[in-house]
């Protein structure tokens, strides 16, 4: 039986585990999790979520499994427990929608979440490991956080962490250098390009990206050169700046040997293709994914002044999906209750007294009180449970 008691979140992310810890965890973990995968588990449906600061699992089925299934398919070990973000029924829901509306996000009103999370949930259906039940939850937090945005603040403002790329220039006094490298052309860096051909016009920007053609095509589109994927591990120490904005397996960048001019290093991905003692070369200046994150915050003012006005918008659309819940997870006990009515309707003097339109109205208005009934009261019982308290209840 699927109810709001079965739904899962299990998974880690920027709150529970540092920027580093985090990037290692991400090189362990699966993008997709397969349906055999899960099948000797108590799992109906699941969902991968990951982004630069999350991997979570969001599914339908017995928590302990999910928690047992995360430490099959990662490097998490016994001891790691208390960085394992684990929810369940309500808080479960709660934390989905906080999610997709980028209430739970590194950056406040992230612009990035809302397509991320959409995208995993198509993913997932393509792959079958959705349910109708978790489809539906995953779809209602979806037009939540599109409420949320239409009718609030919280993603108003160049705070973006794509955004972050240009305080950071500004800050480190960077910006008067010609040389610039961009590794990484997906949804995300093609929105720091953007951002630095507004902000910085005047200079030279490098693009690389794995697939080719897409480097010569947004080099013609933004008039910018490019380099092919397998050149940056030795020509990267040639650019005043580094961004990388990809998601890497591997260390492809170490310290240079060879002395070199001072590279400035913003590191958006994760995990990260740069070994961590290249952060205490004398050589480079280094800005990891939380210092990005960190500096954006501080300019979000209005955006925290949307929090309540957008929890509200949330909570409408949380109480509905519970509200269907009930609904879904009893319709057999609603289809009982009304064969039980229509045959009582044919032996009872009551509903004999009356013509048919008459005795349908009363059947549709006991349906329509059990139905609210169900909806306010049946979050943890069976269908027999909830037949047995509500007759107890017309009874009194």
């Amino acid at each position: 039986m699927k109810n709001v008691a079965q739904v899962f979140v299990v998974g880690f992310n920027h709150k529970y585990i540092k920027n580093d810890d985090r990037s290692a965890l991400l090189r362990t973990v699966p993008k997709q999790i397969s349906s055999s995968q899960f099948q000797n588990y108590d799992i109906d449906a699941i969902n991968v979520l990951q982004t630069c600061n999350r991997w979570e699992l969001y599914g339908i089925g017995d928590l302990r499994d999910a928690i047992k299934l995360l430490k099959d398919v990662s490097n998490f070990k016994e001891n790691d427990e208390k960085i394992i973000l684990s929810l369940s029924g309500k808080e479960a829901i709660h934390h989905i929608f906080h999610v997709a509306a980028g209430l739970d996000s590194m950056v406040l009103g992230d612009q990035e979440i809302l397509s991320q999370f959409k995208n995993s949930f198509l993913l997932s259906k393509a792959k079958k490991t959705l349910n109708g039940y978790l489809e539906r939850l995953a779809n209602t937090a979806l037009n939540s956080a599109k409420e949320i945005r239409k009718n609030t603040h919280i993603s108003k403002g160049t705070t973006s962490l794509s955004y972050s790329v240009i305080q950071l220039l500004k800050k480190a006094d960077y910006s008067s250098s010609d040389e610039i490298l961009l590794m990484g052309l997906g949804e995300f860096g093609l929105s720091i390009l953007k951002n630095l051909k507004q902000y910085f016009p005047e200079k030279n920007i490098c693009l690389s990206n794995r697939t080719l053609e897409k480097s010569k095509t947004l080099a013609m589109q933004f008039d910018c050169s490019y380099i092919k994927w397998k050149e940056c591990p030795d020509t990267v120490w040639n650019y005043d700046i580094v961004i990388s904005a990809f998601d890497s397996q591997d260390i492809l960048f170490s310290p240079n040997s060879q002395e070199h001019n001072k590279t400035l290093i913003i590191d958006l991905s994760m995990p990260s293709p740069f070994s961590e003692d290249i952060r205490s070369s004398t050589f480079v200046e280094y800005y990891s994914l939380d210092d990005a994150a960190k500096l954006v915050n501080k300019s979000l003012k209005n955006r925290k002044e949307s929090i309540n006005p957008a929890l509200k918008i949330m909570d409408h659309y949380i109480d509905d999906f519970i509200a269907w819940s009930a609904m879904y997870t009893h319709t057999d006990i609603l289809k009982e209750w009304k064969l039980k009515l229509e045959e009582a309707s044919e032996i009872c003097p009551f509903f004999q007294s009356m013509d048919k339109k008459e005795s349908v109205y009363y059947i549709n208005k006991s349906m329509g009180h059990f139905a609210q009934y169900i909806k306010s009261n049946t979050i943890n019982k069976n269908s027999e449970e909830v037949l047995s308290s509500y007759l107890q209840l017309t009874k009194s």
